[in-house]
């Protein structure tokens, strides 16, 4: 069976972290026995490449053009550009790797609308997994939104990371939902082998990772975090990792709080120095206001790490009881307890049974199984 993965984002010249989620999906697909191959447009106003290449090590197959738009201020100019783009990335993918059996795009900007194209063109089956929370604003032009429709109402198959996102984009759109399922992203196969171990008992590490924007919610977790300082433990600190326009306003508000000797800031980390940052904290946190997923909590959970997060949407295919505190939005006091409780039972979590839960549910083979099953369907 020969599946085309289309990327709305991959790592590319210009980013090699964007869409790297994509690109181990990619990378486990190709190690199941399917033929895979990407092709990703990638908008770059300055820098011109184009990368047609075997993946040798990895056993696929990758084409990928750099784009630029003129007009931009014309509706519809980006998916203009970059369908062409894509279109004729893929009819130079097929002269040298044969016509796909099925086509799975990511997210329906605009990876979705080049499947779309390709279905009405050439008679080629879709697939669609749904990863991107713009699509739950209200704040995308209405021209967007109709391509999103279109692409939903014409794919074989549309999936969701969670059933939080899928039950928004079946209320915002008005879509069928027998057309819908849920699939997890999966997490890289190095978080189940790296070996488990407790952290240095000195200081108590809560750990949060992610870019410094207001929706990420950093400020929460501080104000949390001050309400209750003086009932953890000494030695207790708030490492942060990432960067971002929000680092001066955080800055200021710890210290207003009091906060500051007991805050560490670490700027943005490669992915490849995730998991040791993760190992070397105590409990991973996410104050997010919106997520359609959660992959650092399921990478923490891999690695033996309860979790401590707010429900943004995504964390509740992710966080229960038995691994950690999911807490409502608005309840500041709840959040500042739960650190403390999760510090008062930490001995409670075990690394072993924290693994084996995430294993059943995120590891790579559970989901290529659901994705390989769905390809034969199709096909049939």
């Amino acid at each position: 069976m020969h599946i085309l993965i289309i990327a709305s984002w991959y790592p590319s010249p210009l980013s090699s972290y964007s869409g790297n989620f994509v690109q181990e999906q990619v990378e486990a697909l190709s190690k199941s026995g399917l033929k895979v191959g990407v092709i990703s447009s990638v908008f770059s106003p300055t820098i011109t490449f184009k990368i047609f290449q075997s993946i040798r090590d990895k056993n696929y197959f990758l084409a990928q053009k750099s784009f630029t738009k003129r007009f931009s201020f014309l509706p519809s100019s980006t998916n203009y550009y970059w369908v062409n783009n894509g279109l004729e990335l893929f009819k130079s993918y097929c002269e040298t790797q044969g016509v796909p059996d099925v086509i799975h795009a990511h997210s329906a900007l605009y990876g979705g609308r080049l499947a779309l194209s390709i279905k009405k063109q050439f008679n080629i089956p879709f697939i669609l997994t749904e990863h991107s929370s713009f699509l739950l604003q209200k704040k995308l032009p209405w021209w967007q939104l109709k391509m999103a429709r279109a692409v939903y109402r014409n794919s074989y198959l549309n999936i969701a990371v969670s059933r939080y996102l899928k039950e928004k984009i079946q209320q915002n759109f008005n879509l069928d939902k027998e057309k819908w399922r849920v699939l997890p992203n999966m997490i890289n196969d190095s978080f189940f082998v790296s070996e488990l171990h407790q952290p240095a008992k000195e200081k108590f590490i809560f750990l949060i990772i992610g870019m410094l924007i207001h929706v990420k919610g950093h400020h929460k977790l501080l104000k949390a975090f001050a309400l209750v300082s003086e009932q953890l433990s000494l030695g207790t600190k708030i490492r942060i990792v990432g960067d971002g326009p929000q680092k001066e306003s955080l800055l200021n508000l710890a210290k207003e709080l009091g906060i500051e000797s007991q805050i560490e800031w670490h700027d943005s980390v490669p992915s490849t120095e995730i998991a040791h940052m993760i190992q070397d904290a105590h409990v991973i946190v996410s104050s997010s206001e919106a997520e359609t997923f959660g992959l650092v909590l399921v990478e923490a959970l891999a690695l033996g790490r309860p979790v401590v997060a707010l429900d943004s949407g995504g964390p509740r295919d992710i966080v229960n009881d038995s691994v950690g505190f999911l807490i409502p939005q608005g309840f500041i006091e709840d959040f500042s307890q739960a650190l403390v409780n999760i510090q008062k039972n930490y001995s409670n979590y075990s690394p072993e049974k924290l693994r084996h839960y995430t294993q059943e549910r995120f590891h790579s083979s559970v989901i290529i199984n659901s994705l390989y099953s769905a390809y034969k369907e199709i096909v049939a």
